[in-house]
């Protein structure tokens, strides 16, 4: 379900600069960076860009989504809307 403000982020390994392990950066064209998860490895952090971020940003949307309904539900109870 994309709308006019959807956009697919460049998704990368990155290292932790504590050594800690590695996170995954999101580049965004119209956003800020995003650090996303902790992985022991640079192959766990790849794995999860390869099989896992698409399901990750679809739920995040859809979650963003139910928000914004519920929002808009809660105003028009109110009287706000």
């Amino acid at each position: 379900m994309a709308n006019a403000y959807s956009e697919r982020p460049y998704l990368a390994p990155r290292p932790f600069e504590d050594g800690s392990g590695w996170y995954v950066e999101a580049q965004w064209i119209y956003r800020p960076k995003e650090k996303i998860g902790h992985f022991a490895s640079y192959a766990e952090a790849r794995n999860w860009i390869n099989l896992e971020s698409t399901s990750y940003f679809v739920l995040r949307e859809i979650g963003s989504m139910v928000k914004h309904t519920s929002n808009r539900q809660a105003d028009r109870a109110d009287g706000s809307a």
